[in-house]
């Protein structure tokens, strides 16, 4: 890779946040996704997921999302489709721990 090809400015990628109603990494409560090109914001998607499970109080305090706040929202199965918008492209991440 050159120097060139590795300077951020010049990546084309996507960057992911979940957010889970409680320990269980199946509980996504949330996600919001960022298309960077050129080092510059494109395009930006999130919705709330109704998890089907039960809040956990400290992921509540980190995020803000309850059980009132995702009444009404789409199942993870049901947005599973518009997660296409991911495509090829490589996607950053980080766990939080």
């Amino acid at each position: 890779m050159t120097a060139q090809e590795s300077n951020p400015k010049n990546l084309t990628f996507n960057v992911i946040d979940v957010e889970t109603a409680n320990a269980d990494r199946r509980t996504i409560c949330e996600i919001g996704i960022v298309y960077v090109e050129d080092g510059q914001v494109r395009d930006e998607w999130k919705t709330l997921i109704d998890p089907e499970d039960w809040f956990d109080p400290w992921n509540v305090e980190v995020h803000g999302i309850d059980e009132e706040v995702v009444k009404g929202s789409p199942t993870l199965p049901e947005i599973w489709d518009d997660l296409s918008i991911i495509g090829h492209l490589m996607t950053l991440r980080r766990q939080h721990r």
